[in-house]
């Protein structure tokens, strides 16, 4: 089950008929669209909000734009695993790959001090209000932290397991484990006031005041300020598997890959190029998209054209050589499996002194015959240590390259 959330505000002067592509992402209406020049290549999220866009590559790394130009991220940030929405306020928030959160502000050096409260991860879904954060651990349960005046981070003692959180300016929604959309801060507008007959839903927005959700059967369910329209769900819609909210208007990612927004007009002007997509998320007064690549044989989210490895999926295009051949097409071998090139490690260095010498022949001769799967003198992984094991070991006798 994989919900998709976003939290918008703020506005930046695109116009609606540009609708710039950058290697697959698209804005409209008053987003911030991406920066001219040579495309970042393997993009495999957008997060829109304020009048920035963050996108997310395949190799983990993070690229910030606003205004046509790019924001540097924290030195700290490392590799990102999924990206959350960028909040009201202009905050940003994204769980690294080992589940820790990291937020930031792309207006301030370093990112500001936006201190994560210990304790906090791992976590598998984050989204971040206008001055607040909320996060689903690995243990499902949720913990939000941050500017709780509304009572947007006083989560319900009787929450129980969530698959996904979304947070809007001072709202904060939760989907349990059962389906069930629960909601909490300030109800102003009618955000939290959430329908009695909603039902089980599997994916939940956020937007400035109003709230969304998916049902079990693809419907798109809106509720909260709606003075631009923006709950104002189309009755022809159909099914969907993703929603967003901005400041006046919602994004849906139906079924079928196209894309409906309805709302404040410049961001529900979709553009007529767009085509079938693998995501939306929404920005103050616009839509950010990631389009489904023509031609992508591996179905790794990188089209063929683009794709260093293009007939075994490779997303994050690591190429350890630099020979331009992604390692899960190198021909280099690859007789330990485990998907990096033999070429680029020393498979034969056991205790990892950057030399295979006596110790490692003397290790891979202590464990000789059936060996587990763990055994680091199994050196090509075929479950027993043998000659074929030292075999591999006298070839890359002497120093690691």
């Amino acid at each position: 089950m994989k919900i998709q959330f976003v939290i918008a505000m703020g506005t930046c002067g695109l116009a609606a008929a540009t609708a710039p592509a950058w290697d697959g992402v698209v804005a409209w209406g008053q987003g911030s669209g991406p920066p001219a020049g040579e495309p970042v290549q393997a993009v495999v999220q957008v997060a829109g909000g304020g009048s920035a866009v963050a996108v997310l590559r395949g190799n983990g790394e993070v690229i910030v734009w606003h205004n046509g130009g790019f924001i540097p991220v924290p030195s700290d940030l490392g590799l990102v695993r999924r990206l959350g929405p960028i909040g009201g306020g202009g905050m940003f928030v994204a769980i690294r790959e080992n589940g820790t959160v990291r937020c930031w502000h792309p207006g301030i050096p370093g990112g500001g001090d936006n201190i994560v409260p210990e304790g906090v991860g791992p976590c598998i879904e984050v989204a971040a209000g206008a001055q607040h954060y909320v996060a689903v651990r690995e243990d499902r349960s949720v913990n939000c932290w941050g500017w709780s005046a509304y009572g947007q981070c006083a989560v319900p003692p009787d929450l129980g397991p969530c698959v996904g959180v979304a947070a809007g300016y001072y709202q904060t929604l939760a989907l349990t484990l059962d389906g069930s959309v629960r909601g909490w801060g300030f109800n102003w507008n009618g955000e939290l006031s959430i329908p009695s007959d909603l039902g089980q839903c599997v994916a939940i927005g956020a937007g400035y005041s109003h709230s969304i959700a998916i049902r079990l059967d693809g419907a798109v369910r809106c509720w909260g300020k709606n003075d631009y329209g923006q709950c104002n769900v189309p009755s022809d819609l159909g099914t969907c598997t993703q929603v967003a909210g901005g400041w006046g208007h919602t994004v849906a990612l139906r079924t079928d890959g196209t894309v409906r927004a309805w709302g404040y007009f410049e961001a529900a002007t979709v553009p007529d190029s767009l085509g079938s997509c693998l995501q939306v998320s929404a920005s103050g007064m616009g839509c950010v998209a990631l389009k489904r690549p023509a031609h992508d044989a591996d179905e790794d989210l990188i089209a063929d054209e683009e794709d260093n490895c293009p007939f075994a999926s490779n997303v994050s295009q690591a190429d350890c050589d630099a020979n331009g051949i992604g390692d899960a097409c190198d021909a280099g071998g690859d007789v330990n499996q485990n998907g990096i090139p033999d070429s680029c490690e020393c498979i034969g260095d056991i205790f990892a002194t950057g030399t295979v010498n006596g110790a490692d022949l003397a290790a891979l001769m202590s464990q000789w015959g059936p060996a587990y799967p763990s055994t680091p003198s199994d050196l090509n992984r075929d479950g027993v240590v043998n000659g074929a094991d030292i075999a591999i070991l006298l070839v890359g006798w002497g120093p690691c390259p």
